[in-house]
């Protein structure tokens, strides 16, 4: 009787440590991968938005995640339940204080990403977050993580994050209102070294726990379109050409048919003589957008969906224009976003609350770099941005840096810290509602604009190696 009491008490003890640390390890425990959780019935089932199942939506959320870095080539990172618990506390705090930033403004305690993470019981910090808003009408644990999970890939920076090499681990919640059903997504990553879990120390801890996994059943494979031969252009998932693929000759699209829309596509390559047109609308009408070469980054400067595309030959129509170079004189620059585009005007407060213009760094190659400092990977890029700094610096490069703290004295030691040389440091301490943010459609960090002496915009989002080369060839062709 005492062995029988003692073997059930035992295991009263392991369910309720379980339940405490928020997983029973049932989702994590293998059985589950990256390759077959679509199969998991409890992913395709339809959200129960008056009690959601955050055990089964977070780890459907976390699988998803993994999936994008093994078709990148990446490896899985583990699930870390105080990066879960960070996240998901995270989300629900956004969703019941009403607000949507990586900052949060209302409670102090909370304010920043590692604030958070040493709440959920990570004692070595070095965070980068994701976080994205959406509807979960009628939806399923797969269909709510396809749209999050589109949503950030068709985003450099939340993407960068995903595909990191320097992530040693992560977590995802996501809090569902449940009067509208709009759900609030959160993803927390540890950088640089694995996470240190101290229990003890969490006051955040999830309060549900984890269900028994489910066998896989048999599933369905997209269709593919055709792959068309002579002229082609290619459409890309992903940014920078990558990602899935597919090849369209002349002619009109329904991109619902295709079921590629814009959240799937974020950059195209062109073939010689061919004209592309993004529509907004179905049928081809609204909103338009051309192209007649290949462009790395459809993204946000474009309407949020693309859909329907119309390719014509143009080829017979180019006669001697094709030739034709292009005038250096910038009046005849259109100004926007797009490389090639004059960069929008900039006028901000430095810390002295003088005000910085972009006109002040006229005649040098300036990066226009958007960063802050509670921002994980902006802090290790500046690694990187420093070195480019002083290697290009005596050649007339310099950097202006447009920052999205909240907090002067952060912004300030951020600076100091990272030995930020250069004269240009511009914030308005507005957060993601900074001027120049929302002037630039910033909706990520860091994210750059490389603009040459004139003013004119030569690159976008360059780091590192790509950054050190992009300038190696601008001044050698000078």
């Amino acid at each position: 009787m005492n062995q029988f009491i003692t073997k059930n008490l035992l295991l009263i003890l392991i369910f309720l440590y379980a339940t405490i640390q928020g997983h029973s390890q049932s989702y994590y425990d293998g059985t589950i991968t990256a390759s077959n959780y679509r199969q998991m019935s409890a992913f395709q089932s339809k959200i129960d938005l008056n009690n959601p199942d955050y055990a089964a939506i977070n780890a459907c959320l976390y699988f998803a995640t993994n999936e994008q870095r093994v078709k990148q080539g990446k490896n899985t990172l583990p699930n870390n339940v105080g990066l879960e618990a960070a996240a998901w506390f995270h989300s629900k705090h956004m969703i019941e204080k009403d607000f949507f930033s990586h900052s949060n403004p209302k409670e102090p305690n909370r304010e920043s990403t590692s604030d958070r993470a040493k709440l959920a019981g990570i004692t070595n910090p070095a965070i980068a977050e994701n976080i994205a808003g959406t509807s979960t009408s009628n939806a399923s644990c797969l269909s709510l993580v396809d749209d999050l999970i589109r949503m950030w890939m068709k985003s450099e920076g939340h993407r960068g994050n995903i595909l990191s090499d320097e992530a040693k681990a992560f977590g995802c919640g996501v809090f569902i209102q449940k009067n509208n059903g709009y759900a609030s997504a959160t993803q927390v990553f540890q950088w640089f070294s694995a996470p240190n879990y101290d229990a003890s120390t969490a006051t955040d801890k999830l309060p549900y726990a984890d269900t028994k996994p489910i066998k896989p059943q048999t599933g369905t494979t997209k269709p593919q379109p055709p792959s068309p031969s002579q002229k082609t252009i290619t459409i890309y998932q992903y940014s920078n050409f990558e990602g899935e693929s597919r090849i369209f000759a002349p002619g009109k699209y329904d991109m619902d048919d295709l079921g590629i829309g814009n959240d799937e596509l974020s950059s195209l390559k062109v073939s010689n003589g061919l004209k592309v047109t993004l529509y907004a609308d179905a049928n081809f009408r609204g909103e338009t957008r051309e192209f007649t070469r290949d462009n790395s980054f459809i993204g946000y400067d474009f309407n949020d969906y693309t859909s329907s595309i119309l390719v014509e030959d143009i080829s017979k129509n180019l006669g001697t224009a094709a030739t034709t170079t292009t005038t250096t004189n910038t009046q005849n620059y259109k100004v926007g976003l797009e490389i090639g585009n004059k960069a929008p005007a900039i006028s901000q407060s430095a810390a002295d609350g003088s005000k910085m213009t972009l006109e002040m760094v006229k005649g040098k190659v300036t990066l226009i770099d958007f960063w802050a400092s509670w921002c994980g990977p902006c802090r290790y890029e500046n690694r990187n941005l420093i070195q480019t700094y002083a290697h290009f610096k005596n050649q007339g490069f310099t950097v202006f840096s447009v920052s999205l703290d909240t907090k002067k004295d952060a912004w300030l030691k951020g600076i100091q810290d990272d030995k930020l040389e250069w004269d240009y440091h511009v914030s308005d301490l507005g957060g993601w509602n900074n001027a120049v943010g929302v002037q630039y459609k910033i909706r990520s960090i860091p994210m750059n604009y490389l603009i040459d002496e004139n003013g004119v915009i030569i690159g976008k989002n360059l780091r590192g190696q790509d950054l050190d080369e992009a300038l190696s060839n601008y001044y050698a062709s000078k």
